[in-house]
């Protein structure tokens, strides 16, 4: 073969190859999802995977709105098969944390880091069961990552605003057909992109209907560096609970109406939890938070979360192993810290 020949093969070559890369980048610039995907990563073996997410999910007109509702940001104050709880406190320097128990089946999970354009950046906690995966990841399943961002059980936002769901009694909802309706993981998306404190997540969640369809009904613990709240979507109201105290407990079951010994009687999980923060006065490092979050779970829990709201950072336990525990932030840098 000449000289000239081995050139010009060569060149062919080269030149396919810089097409195909071509290719590959215009398809990346074209659909950002590809682009998140490239960030797909499993961290831990129960399965837990992380992901950021690139794309603009464009939260309010994939939820049906057209803007943020309107909203007054000065807001008013067991038996079941669910065994979530979600605890509120500071640690011994005043910074505040909130920790979550996810009890469910065993499920694929995802710690997804969005960064919305019109929004606070946030980190969240999916369950992947919700879009087709089972203990490992198929390709058929990886299409309905868009779909991510509007499956939140619990995270943080940027202004360290928090909030995590919990299961409770069907009661019937309030409905007021002046106001839009989302679902009841939606609304925790909402408040993690466009609430800068308690007050606006609150109002944010009243200028709404909540409706629980295809799953159960929820109520939700909301705090922010300051203070926090349970939530509870009454047939006839919208009943807020702050907290008076540096501390906050919730688990599978309704607090309206309630006083303190009422609710300890009422679940094993909350007076356990509801009596080590008293005796502590809320004040707890996140990883003695993650202590109560161990000491208050099941067979079923599927992950424990503990959420730093002024360093951003995260801590999570997977499937009742609290000799490992995750360690990421905001930035979605990762390291063991057990």
């Amino acid at each position: 073969m000449s000289t000239g020949r081995t050139i010009r093969r060569f060149r062919g070559i080269v030149l396919t190859v810089a097409v195909i890369l071509l290719l590959l980048a215009g398809i990346f610039i074209i659909d950002p999802h590809l682009l998140s995907l490239a960030t797909f990563r499993k961290v831990d073996d129960f399965p837990l995977y992380t992901m950021r997410y690139l794309a603009d999910y464009k939260c309010l007109e994939s939820v049906g709105l057209k803007e943020i509702p309107e909203f007054n940001s000065r807001v008013a104050g067991e038996g079941q098969p669910f065994a979530c709880t979600v605890i509120y406190g500071h640690s011994p320097q005043g910074e505040a944390w909130l920790g979550r128990n996810l009890d469910w089946d065993r499920r694929a999970a995802l710690l997804l880091f969005t960064d919305p354009p019109d929004g606070y950046a946030s980190v969240s906690m999916v369950d992947l069961g919700f879009l087709g995966f089972e203990e490992r990841v198929t390709w058929e399943a990886l299409e309905r990552l868009k779909e991510a961002p509007f499956w939140p059980m619990d995270g943080m936002n940027e202004r360290g605003v928090a909030v995590g769901n919990l299961a409770v009694p069907a009661t019937p909802g309030l409905r007021d057909p002046a106001k839009p309706s989302l679902d009841s993981l939606e609304i925790i998306r909402l408040i993690l992109d466009y609430a800068g404190d308690l007050d606006e997540a609150l109002a944010l969640v009243q200028s709404v209907n909540i409706q629980f369809r295809g799953g159960p009904w929820l109520h939700y613990l909301i705090s922010d560096r300051e203070g926090s709240a349970v939530v509870e979507i009454l047939s006839d109201r919208v009943s807020i609970i702050r907290s008076q105290e540096p501390w906050q407990a919730a688990t599978n079951f309704l607090l309206t109406g309630l006083s303190e010994s009422e609710a300890d009687a009422s679940c094993d999980r909350y007076r356990l939890a509801s009596d080590r923060l008293a005796a502590s006065q809320g004040f707890l490092e996140p990883l003695q938070a993650m202590e109560i979050l161990k000491d208050t779970s099941q067979e079923s829990t599927v992950w424990s979360a503990v959420y730093h709201l002024t360093s951003g950072e995260v801590l999570v336990s997977l499937g009742g192993d609290y000799s490992q525990v995750h360690a990421f932030t905001l930035k979605s840098s990762i390291r063991e810290i057990r």
